[in-house]
């Protein structure tokens, strides 16, 4: 199983590299003593950060901010919770779509980050008008430092695969250590991912606030025909997406999970968001099993965090 698994799916990181000199905030150190003394407090507890480019001002800061977080976002969403920092696993069979749509926000970020270096000149001019006194000449980085230090990279390697371990140990008990560590490793790994999938799916379907049960569910209209509560499409359409992009990175092929998320397409998202709002009785169903379902997910993610626990 474990073969199986390691030919299917792979893991993925992804890093952006040289945005902090535009979107970071940089300690002035001078200003920072000269308040310690004027308070009377230990420098060392006292810290005076200035904004060299504020987003509020600048749109095209902005621009580059959200353009970044979308690419982290994306990856997030469409990758399996991993152990190691800035890795998350990617089945085989999503590579060319995964490496598409980051290839795009990348072109995406690298558009915004040309668009700010367009101006570069400019804005500093308006960074030194807006610092005054607390300008300084060295806080400001030249455009071909910033551009040569920009980066987008993603990086790609494969699971690890125990039966392919081969090294010059020359003791077979030690091999098969080895061995047994690497498969176990991979196997709270991969519990662990599920894990967070079926969390994820309990989360939108659950939670008190914002989740599926608790606006449709409070779905209100007055006698007269007047709304007083109502949810919006993407209540339905969201949790379609989920469901899509959850049993795409079951990497498992764990059964329970597809059963779950079977029950969830069949009786909970398979309706518009219209026809539950026009439909009291099918809003009623859909809740109450949403409900069920939220149950039975709660149910089978405590057996896999036992299951994760004692391994």
């Amino acid at each position: 199983m474990a073969n199986e698994i390691c030919e299917r799916g792979m893991l993925v990181s992804l890093s952006i590299q040289g945005l902090g000199a535009i979107l970071s905030e940089v300690e002035d150190k001078r200003i920072g003593d000269e308040l310690a003394v004027r308070e009377g407090v230990n420098p060392e507890v006292l810290r005076v950060m200035k904004r060299l480019l504020d987003p509020k001002r600048v749109p095209e800061i902005k621009a580059v901010s959200t353009a970044r977080n979308e690419l982290y976002t994306y990856f997030r969403k469409h990758t399996l919770r991993w152990s190691e920092p800035g890795w998350g696993g990617l089945p085989a069979t999503q590579y060319f779509d995964f490496t598409g749509a980051i290839n795009e926000r990348k072109d995406a970020l690298e558009g915004t980050f040309n668009t700010v270096l367009a101006r570069w000149p400019e804005l500093e001019v308006q960074a030194k008008a807006a610092l005054n006194g607390a300008w300084k000449d060295d806080d400001w980085p030249d455009a071909e430092t910033l551009r040569r230090k920009f980066a987008v990279r993603v990086k790609v390697r494969p699971l690890a695969d125990a039966s392919q371990f081969r090294a010059l140990i020359g003791v077979d008990e030690e091999i098969a250590a080895v061995r047994k560590q690497i498969e176990e490793d991979l196997g709270r790994d991969l519990t662990a991912g599920l894990i967070d999938l079926l969390r994820q799916l309990r989360t939108f379907l659950a939670d008190e606030k914002t989740g599926f049960i608790t606006r449709v569910g409070s779905y209100e209209v007055d006698p007269q025909g007047k709304v007083l509560k109502s949810f919006k499409d993407s209540a339905v359409v969201s949790l379609r997406e989920l469901c899509a992009r959850v049993r795409s990175l079951n990497m498992m092929g764990e059964p329970h999970l597809n059963q779950l998320i079977d029950e969830i397409e069949s009786g909970v998202c398979n309706h518009s968001a219209e026809d539950l709002r026009d439909n009291h009785v099918l809003r009623t169903q859909t809740v109450e099993h949403a409900e069920l379902v939220a149950k039975k997910l709660a149910a089978v993610e405590e057996i896999f965090g036992r299951r994760l626990e004692a391994a």
